[in-house]
């Protein structure tokens, strides 16, 4: 029976693609005879080299039919496929298919000795502006679907140990300026880092590239929103025993200016009035940290 291209869509069975003026026939199976049409029509357009795309591009499109032999479920299609490719003699030369024996994308995996040479044949291969600007052009709109906990168990086994070039991670860091994150991401990585204990080595770099970042920077250039954020963050907050002695440690030997000086004493003028408490007038030498004096530290 011989189908418009709309009745093909959807239908999961067995097609024979037949050449009116010879009589030679390709068969194939599909869970989507539609599909699998477009794709063998893509395929010759593209300038592929299996027999059935060089039969297409060789007498034209138009001049085959595309016909749905057998309906079924997709566990039988291989079995049945082979039964109609002997029974018509489509892998001789009377015919465009080129294996006796079906396979299809869904039911094939390649062997470990094969991926091993893939991976070999791929490794040190760099693809140039154009075709990179492709791939990027044709993920465009795509919605990836959730990816299973092996999936990306694999990825970061893949990704584990992977030393990435600085060109390689000021890309990564030009794409993600000024990007936004959602609450929700912002507490999965919150909850995904707890507990997690960082090596001296990783926080040394922290620390050099926050200095970097700092730099230049003064207190009096941030914006009042800022300071508000900043100083929402750290209310109520309690430092350990350990994380005291750590800021004092750091203090240690600081200088103040006499800007520094002046904006303490009326952060403790706040404060006094906040609580309700006038406190007397104090020497300045109580009152205030010298250059050498080690600041205390605020429970």
């Amino acid at each position: 029976m011989i189908l418009g291209v709309e009745s093909l869509e959807k239908v999961s069975g067995i097609y024979c693609a037949i050449h009116r003026d010879t009589g030679a026939c390709y068969v194939g199976s599909s869970i989507n005879v539609g599909r699998r049409r477009r794709e063998h029509l893509k395929a010759s357009r593209a300038g592929k080299n299996s027999c059935f795309a060089k039969a297409l591009r060789l007498h034209g499109e138009s001049s085959f039919d595309f016909e749905i032999l057998e309906r079924c479920q997709q566990s039988d299609l291989l079995r049945r496929e082979e039964f109609y490719i002997a029974l018509f003699g489509s892998a001789s030369a009377g015919g465009f298919n080129t294996r006796t024996r079906a396979c299809a994308p869904y039911d094939y995996r390649h062997s470990s000795a094969t991926k091993e040479r893939i991976g070999v044949a791929m490794k040190g291969r760099k693809l140039s502006p154009l075709t990179r600007s492709r791939m990027s052009a044709s993920m465009i709109g795509k919605k990836k679907g959730p990816m299973s906990a092996a999936h990306k168990a694999a990825i970061a086994a893949g990704n584990s140990g992977q030393k990435r070039s600085e060109e390689s991670r000021m890309k990564m860091s030009m794409v993600r300026t000024g990007e936004k994150r959602t609450h929700e991401a912002i507490e999965k990585m919150r909850l995904s880092k707890l507990g997690k204990k960082l090596s001296a080595e990783h926080r040394k770099k922290i620390g050099d590239a926050l200095s970097i970042a700092k730099k230049g920077v003064k207190q009096g250039q941030l914006s009042e929103e800022h300071k508000k954020k900043l100083s929402e963050i750290q209310k109520g907050r309690i430092f350990s025993a350990e994380h005291k002695a750590k800021i004092s440690a750091a203090q240690t030997g600081r200088k103040w200016t006499e800007e520094a000086k002046s904006s303490l004493r009326e952060r403790r003028r706040v404060a006094a009035l906040i609580k309700g408490v006038i406190a007397a007038p104090v020497s300045e030498e109580k009152a205030l940290p010298d250059s050498t004096q080690e600041p205390t530290v605020a429970t």
